[in-house]
């Protein structure tokens, strides 16, 4: 029986893949393997990431004699990352993609091989691509059940970074860092709002970056715009101390209001609804320095038990109901959120309809109601 091993490691080039692809001795895409599904632009930023000697996860192959007495070689894992250096080096795109993916480092002015194909490049840099030295996985003896066995236990314990994990590679300070702070209050855990997992994720400090931009910039749809703001706000953040004191505030008042877990078993723990309820009170849509807390606490109540409860009908404009329609669905488009504050401040305020407080900031498109493609849930931010 063949040794079977999974642990020889070698560096081979950029060339030599190519050399074999030219031999016919290379097939990239063996039949366990996923169709390849990256974008021109994805190419393209793994060629930038080359091309300044940064390192790129590893190929695993594995090697089989063909008739003319060779090795073919078989890409068993990295078919993309390699499929897209051998179709840079035909030619087969240019370096061309959003540039604000460089980062704080570097600018288009740092990037001289940007919108150029390989055959444009400069001599060196056709060198330095050509050289780049790859870390190649030699599965020596191998079955194709080998290979499926090891890559379902790889799967089971690999996850690949979030958009908040890979904000933390590429920011430090500024927003960044008051929003590590914010996540820190022990108030959360009293909440319960995030799962254990989500917490590993960074998904409960990209929650509270979204309510920090929600307050200084009015509700925003999901987190299209973090990264943006991101970048705006690091390294520097001249709103660290008016968010810092606001949302201590905030949460210090909330955690008193609802000294329960869960929020008492209201909806309010919930992430679409709590941060509908926190922004209104951040924002002083509902000011609770000239309100009695108890009264309050039974409001808020009272609206959770009517908006969950299906079998309360009430006429449409009413606050109960536009702000059931407003979460249960796309409960995170900019327009339902804004519409649902609109309601609680609304209900809070004793009004038995909702006017269009928040239309001033809000597109044509917005204002309407989203249409079905739209209306879906934010599978991400499930409450467990």
């Amino acid at each position: 029986m063949a040794t079977v091993s999974f642990l020889n490691t070698s560096h081979q080039t950029i060339n030599w893949f190519a050399e074999q692809n030219r031999l016919g001795r290379l097939t990239v895409k063996p039949p366990f393997q996923r169709r390849p599904v990256w974008t021109p632009e994805e190419s393209a930023y793994l060629v930038d990431t080359i091309l300044r000697g940064y390192p790129i996860p590893e190929i695993y192959i594995y090697m089989s004699p063909d008739a003319d007495g060779g090795d073919h070689v078989y890409v068993v894992d990295g078919q993309q990352r390699l499929r897209a250096c051998l179709e840079f080096l035909a030619d087969g795109y240019a370096i061309k993609f959003d540039p604000r993916k460089l980062g704080q480092i570097y600018s288009l002015a740092d990037t001289p091989w940007y919108n150029k194909r390989f055959s444009e490049l400069s001599v060196e840099q056709k060198e330095a691509f050509r050289r780049y030295k790859l870390i190649v996985r030699d599965l020596e003896g191998v079955t194709d059940d080998h290979i499926r066995h090891m890559f379902h236990r790889l799967n089971q314990s690999t996850m690949s970074l979030n958009a908040q994990e890979l904000r933390y590679s590429m920011y430090r300070g500024g927003l960044l860092a008051t929003v590590e702070r914010l996540v820190e209050r022990e108030e959360w855990d009293t909440f319960r709002i995030f799962t254990k997992l989500q917490r590993r994720r960074m998904l409960d400090s990209e929650y509270v970056a979204e309510l920090v931009i929600g307050y200084l910039h009015w509700p925003q749809n999901k987190k299209d715009n973090l990264d943006d703001y991101y970048r705006q706000y690091g390294p520097e953040f001249p709103f660290a101390d008016q968010v810092t004191e606001r949302f201590d505030f905030v949460l210090d008042y909330l955690a008193r209001l609802f000294p329960e877990p869960r929020m008492a078993g209201t909806r309010w723990y919930r992430k679409s609804d709590f941060y509908t309820l926190f922004l209104a009170i951040a924002r002083g849509r509902i000011n609770v320095a000239t309100m009695d807390s108890g009264k309050f606490r039974e409001s808020l109540v009272d609206f959770s038990n009517r908006v969950g409860d299906s079998k309360v009908s009430e006429e449409p404009d009413s606050p109960v109901m536009v702000y059931r329609a407003a979460v249960e669905r796309a409960a995170t488009d900019r327009a339902r959120r804004v519409r649902r504050e609109d309601a609680l401040a609304s209900f809070v305020a004793g009004l038995l309809s909702v006017p269009a407080a928040g239309a001033e900031y809000l597109t044509a498109e917005e204002s309407d109601s989203p249409s079905a493609d739209q209306d879906e849930e934010d599978e991400e931010y499930l409450d467990e």
